[in-house]
């Protein structure tokens, strides 16, 4: 449970950052935090912010950014 709780901490508090920004015109300026906070996660393979229809805006891997998720 610890690595739950690990997690759970780390996303709340990148929610926190970007739920107080205004979503920026190029949302990618998070991507540098969410590679940072995935440091701290090794159990984690990547960290994403993705919009209502599943389309990753920023990524812990830059790649990621465009593509869609299936919801």
């Amino acid at each position: 449970t610890g690595t739950l709780e690990t997690a759970s901490v780390a996303l709340a508090a990148l929610a926190e950052l970007i739920g107080l920004a205004d979503l920026p015109a190029d949302p990618t300026r998070f991507n540098s935090p969410l590679t940072q906070a995935l440091a701290g996660l090794p159990f984690m393979r990547s960290i994403a912010l993705l919009d209502m229809d599943g389309r990753v805006l920023a990524s812990s891997v830059g790649s990621d950014v465009g593509r869609t998720v299936e919801l």
